[in-house]
């Protein structure tokens, strides 16, 4: 067996409770959840592939696919526990899960990794959270603007059409005027 354990943390939130849900080959497995400080732990079956979704109301989902396929020496040997700390944080683009990463053996160093190094730490998380909220407002912003600039075009043409109806109507009242003073 593999045992992970870690921390939940939920990105503006005082407390820290989320829950698990553990698939294999698509059934549910397995359900938990942390204590009010985010501590979780479960165990995994060796030499088989889980799909592991964290969550908690109002947050993404985050969903990370454990291969747990490793040498007959490391299983014999004993495995350390894997530790993972995982940030949830409040939809940005309306998501609900996103896929995380998959976290497979690693002969080089004789343990399970994630192959998303993102996921190594929570300050990596946070950094990759404030990088795509940037990216965010920086999107709202050229939204916005593009939206203003084409408020802007509509009114100038609005006003060109007027000017040039207001013309035309100007110059048939003198036509009209013109005519009339010559009978």
């Amino acid at each position: 067996m593999i045992q992970v354990s870690g921390t939940i943390v939920l990105d503006s939130s005082n407390t820290h409770q989320a829950e698990f849900t553990i698939y294999k080959d698509g059934k549910k497995v397995a359900y938990g959840k942390s204590n009010n400080q985010g501590k979780f732990s479960f165990q995994l079956g060796l030499n088989d592939r889980f799909d592991v979704i964290f969550s908690a109301t109002g947050y993404v989902s985050k969903k990370f696919e454990f291969k747990t396929k490793v040498p007959a020496e490391a299983a014999k040997d004993g495995l350390m526990p894997f530790m993972m700390d995982l940030l949830l944080h409040k939809p940005i683009f309306r998501e609900k899960e996103e896929f995380a990463s998959v976290i497979k053996w690693d002969n080089s160093i004789y343990d399970l990794v994630y192959e998303n190094e993102t996921f190594t730490s929570l300050k990596s998380q946070r950094k990759q959270l404030n990088e795509i909220r940037q990216q965010t407002i920086q999107i709202k912003l050229d939204y916005k603007a593009e939206e203003e600039a084409r408020i802007a075009a509509e009114l100038e043409a609005k006003r060109k059409a007027e000017e040039e109806a207001k013309r035309k109507a100007e110059e048939e009242a003198r036509r009209k005027a013109e005519e009339e003073a010559r009978i």
